[in-house]
């Protein structure tokens, strides 16, 4: 679907990632894994998840693309 760079903070510095965005096929979905208590999961249409996200290369990928 696209990439995007952004700035990512370690400890002690910060260092450039390059994401790559893929469509995703859901049969179903796990009540718990890992990190569950660390992360929240939510279905959203693209632009929905534009609004939350920080990053603004990731806000104008998911603006591009049409649902």
């Amino acid at each position: 679907m696209g990439n995007f760079n952004y700035w990512k903070r370690l400890k002690d510095t910060f260092v450039q990632v390059n994401v790559s965005v893929y469509p995703l096929h859901v049969e179903r979905q796990l009540k718990k894994w890992k990190k569950r208590g660390e992360r929240k999961r939510a279905w959203l249409k693209p632009q929905q998840a534009a609004v939350l996200v920080d990053e603004p290369a990731l806000v104008s990928l998911l603006d591009s693309i049409a649902v």
